[in-house]
């Protein structure tokens, strides 16, 4: 399904760029980036690295395309969806600097452009799948909110709300 969507994103584009509304109903232009995809075998890699299994919609994104900048706002604002081998550095990066606060649940694979905030997948024991959150590193893990059930509704409802962090709006 977020495929389906990517493309017709894509398709959007001139020049890989579209005009958007920012939070403050001003347009600003923004850019789009997209990488070449990832084999099995690679992502197999840096799930035996990390020693945890991506979800199925993440892995089929990652084919299509390995890692992007979405609504990317003269690097200062928009969202960066990880290389396979940026993954890996952010995960250690945020392990090692939240130290014994970090939940060993958490897979993050994206970060905002121009902050050092990310949005992670994370567990879910009883459904036995992976539910998005909003990792604000200024609280701990404990604190980070839910932001969608999966990262098909994460993407689908980032490119709807054209970029915007609609978790946050919707908490206004």
């Amino acid at each position: 399904m977020v495929i389906k969507k990517m493309i017709s994103l894509r398709n959007k584009l001139i020049n890989s760029k579209m005009n958007v509304y920012n939070e403050e109903n001003e347009i600003i232009e923004v850019e789009f980036s997209f990488n070449n995809g990832v084999t099995n075998g690679e992502i197999e890699k840096v799930e035996k690295q990390l020693k945890k299994v991506f979800p199925n919609s993440f892995k089929n994104f990652l084919k299509y395309s390995n890692g992007c900048k979405l609504f990317n706002y003269e690097e200062l604002d928009g969202f960066k969806v990880l290389e396979v081998n940026e993954i890996i550095k952010a995960n250690n990066y945020l392990k090692n600097t939240l130290e014994e606060d970090w939940d060993e649940d958490l897979l993050v694979f994206c970060k905002y452009i121009g902050e050092d905030n990310y949005i992670s997948f994370k567990y879910n024991h009883n459904t036995n799948d992976y539910n998005v959150v909003d990792c604000f590193t200024e609280e701990l893990p404990e604190y980070w909110n839910k932001i969608a059930k999966d990262f098909d509704e994460f993407m689908s409802k980032l490119i709807d709300s054209e970029g915007r962090k609609y978790w946050l709006l919707d908490s206004i």
